[in-house]
């Protein structure tokens, strides 16, 4: 019984993963009411077609520990020259969902193929607050509330210091609501 079990929960994410590539239908029925449903349930019932689900690949490298910025000493340059910073997810005015308000926002430094120094990290501003900072190219930040937000990216230094910034972007984070 106990293997059974075991071999329910391993099949498990195959079976959902099996659900998200049905196709979903739309239909009116004699009242007027339009029914979505996974199943065509009348011969005139219209295939819709679905946004892609959001998705974002894990963060392999390491993270940083509580003393790694301690490394750099004070007033010694890492000899890494940033260009600048650019945000690459979420787009300019783009709507994105993350239900439970985690979002996480990718950049890329400029130039390209520069890569961000063991004691340099980025910092994500929304709306105009620090909210999240991590020694990635991806920092996941929330909860963040549905609606309208900007959100900027800087490198910043051991210290604190700013040494690049993006350029704002707007976005807009739909969240489920209870209403």
């Amino acid at each position: 019984m106990r293997n059974l079990m075991l071999a329910m929960l391993l099949l498990l994410p195959l079976a959902a993963a099996a659900e998200q590539e049905k196709e979903i239908y739309r239909t009116v029925d004699e009242d007027g009411n339009v029914i979505y449903s996974d199943t065509p349930p009348a011969p005139d019932a219209e295939p819709v077609e679905l946004d892609p689900v959001t998705t974002v690949p894990a963060y392999e490298g390491e993270q940083a520990g509580p003393d790694q910025a301690a490394d750099d000493e004070e007033g010694e340059e890492s000899g890494v020259a940033y260009d600048g910073v650019e945000i690459v997810y979420p787009t300019a005015d783009e709507a994105i969902r993350h239900n439970g308000g985690q979002v996480p926002f990718r950049v890329v430094l400029r130039p390209e193929g520069v890569e961000l120094a063991e004691s340099h990290r980025i910092e994500i501003l929304v709306d105009g607050s620090v909210r999240g900072s991590g020694s990635g190219l991806t920092v996941t930040v929330g909860p963040i509330d549905r609606g309208p937000h900007s959100v900027t990216a800087r490198v910043i230094d051991a210290g604190g210091n700013p040494l690049a910034s993006s350029q704002p972007v707007n976005f807009f984070l739909l969240r489920h609501s209870i209403q």
